[in-house]
């Protein structure tokens, strides 16, 4: 078998022999060029001088065998001690490289930090940012486009009913050309924490993170749009009263032409309330009208107003306000024939939220509570007091269960969908018109018609007043805010006295002011009101040494 040859000592073969030259004294000659190892050199001559010139012991000189000195050289020279080999430092770390050290660590953690806060991948928008209540946070350029077109189509296409009796009208944001700058505001948002240096970048985050902030678009629209619809609502329920065509006659004067009551809608109003939709997306959706009477009415006495009454509503807050003015809003306009009856809760209908009533403080005995509808009491009262006055006959009417603030005793109606109504008939012989508002100041009640023939005044007499309190509501205060111990209560709230009184009637002739006769029509007891108590719920310790728990 034919050997294989290894070209030099790869492939881990054996590695061959060395021959050792002599040099010409005798020696073995170095293996290696000159250019190899370096040799050690030879020590001077006054080093060898004297008997005592010996190596060092430091120096490691190896002695032959058997303790003879080693033989000098054949040139009479002794071998050259080996080298001293010099001693290992010892590697010591120094402060600054420690200084330097420390900073570079700090620097990669404020790096980290930097990242974290920038973000590290796709840019999205900072947190805590939101336009109109819409968050913000999270999202990249693109998502936050698209979030804010929906909600912008949302916005334009939005519909109300605005309505006046069976007559309604559907009002959008877009029929009106109202646009809101979501885009800018977007980019607005978007620019915080995405421009500047990395720092001013970072500041805007840290601060933010801190301070929410919702941006508010600010709303245009096209006034002459606004302007066209108002005018075809206008167009539709504006009418011109018509006077009464009366001429001589022996008998009498005859009526030739009956008057006819006009309407006019409060063009004005009307632009607010749809400038209020506009923008803030809440206002009333009753169209404002208002009744036109006719100069020359029909009848020996003419159409005149027979009735009005007005109930403070300044204590009032939002949610029962608006109540009042939705109820009183179905009688607006409405014409009682004679003969006809009238049912307040037929007209108004339930007061539940999908009626567009809103949850306000009622009464519930002789407390108080929160219902839907809250409220609608005060219209009906002012109702059934403008109804007295212009002669109506009152068929149903309940008191509440305590005194209300705004009339006196016994010249309240109280109503109440499941077992309370206030009805009443026209008993004349002429059609009335009742007409109605409310302001933040008052609700009013306006009837039109014949004059009756006296003129009427619902009175309160007290029979019995200022009926203590003697019932006792209490409220456990888990808190220990006011009451720690079982034993321990505090007043909360005082109930409110009751009473017992009378309603009259005291009709009086219109030209002397006379009394001509008074009725009663009720006697009506009013509880007093419960006082409230906190009461504590941590019981003490007993004589036994028992804690009640």
């Amino acid at each position: 078998m034919q050997d294989r040859i290894h070209s030099g000592f790869a492939g881990g073969g054996v590695r061959p022999p060395v021959s050792m030259p002599r040099r010409p004294d005798g020696a073995h000659a170095s293996p290696y060029r000159s250019g190899g190892t370096r040799q050690p050199a030879p020590p001077s001559s006054s080093a060898l001088r004297g008997s005592s010139a010996r190596p060092p012991a430091s120096l490691g000189t190896r002695r032959p065998a058997g303790g003879s000195r080693p033989r000098p050289a054949p040139n009479g020279r002794r071998p050259a001690p080996p080298r001293r080999r010099a001693p290992r430092r010892r590697f010591r770390l120094r402060p600054v490289p420690l200084i330097l050290l420390a900073c570079a660590i700090a620097l990669i953690a404020y790096a980290i930090h930097f990242a974290s806060v920038l973000g590290i991948g796709t840019p999205t928008f900072i947190g805590n940012l939101s336009i109109e209540g819409t968050a913000l946070s999270g999202l990249t350029y693109e998502e936050g486009v698209a979030l804010i077109s929906e909600l912008e189509e949302q916005w334009k296409t939005e519909t109300y009913s605005l309505s006046y009796q069976d007559q309604s009208w559907t009002f959008s944001r877009d029929m009106v050309g109202a646009d809101a700058d979501y885009e800018a505001q977007l980019d607005y948002a978007w620019n915080l924490g995405h421009t500047g240096s990395i720092f001013q970048r970072k500041n805007t985050i840290d601060y933010y993170a801190g301070h929410p902030y919702d941006f508010e678009v600010t709303v245009t629209y096209d006034e002459s749009l606004l302007d066209a619809f108002i005018d075809e609502i206008c167009a539709a329920l504006d009418e011109d009263a018509v006077d009464a065509v009366v001429v001589p006659d022996v008998s009498g004067p005859v009526v030739v032409t009956e008057a006819q009551i006009g309407l006019n809608v409060n063009r004005e109003q009307l632009e607010e309330q749809l400038v209020a939709l506009i923008v803030d997306g809440e206002a009333d959706t009753a169209i404002p009208a208002e009744a036109v009477m006719p100069e020359v009415n029909t009848g020996d006495a003419s159409f005149q107003v027979i009735a009005e009454f007005s109930t403070n509503t300044d204590f009032r807050g939002s949610s029962s306000l608006h109540n009042i003015r939705l109820a009183l809003n179905a009688f607006n306009g409405m014409v009682v024939m004679p003969g006809q009856q009238v049912s307040f809760n037929d007209v108004v209908g339930p007061r539940t939220q999908a009626a567009g009533f809103r949850q306000a403080t009622e009464y519930a005995g002789d407390t108080t509570t929160t219902g839907w509808g809250g409220g609608v009491c005060q219209a009906s009262t002012t109702l059934y007091n403008a109804l007295i006055v212009a002669g109506m006959d009152i068929v149903e009417r309940s008191p509440h269960s305590m005194t209300v603030s705004y009339v006196d005793p016994s010249c309240d109606a109280a109503v109440s969908w499941t077992n309370k109504d206030l009805v009443f008939e026209n008993n004349t012989e002429y059609p009335i018109y009742i007409y109605t508002s409310v302001t933040d100041e008052e609700a009013t009640v306006t009837i039109y018609g014949h004059r009756p023939d006296y003129r009427y005044e619902l009175v309160s007499v007290l029979i019995e007043e200022d009926v203590p309190s003697t019932r006792v509501v209490y409220i456990e205060d888990t808190e220990g805010t006011h009451a720690y111990y079982t034993d321990e209560t505090a007043l909360q709230s005082r109930g409110k006295s009751g009473c017992v009184s009378e309603g009259w009637i005291i009709a009086y002739d219109w030209d002397t002011g006379a009394e001509v006769s008074r009725t009663q029509v009720s006697t009506d007891h009013y509880s007093p009101g419960a006082s409230t108590y906190w009461i504590g719920v941590h019981g003490r310790l007993d004589a036994g040494g028992n804690t009640d728990y």
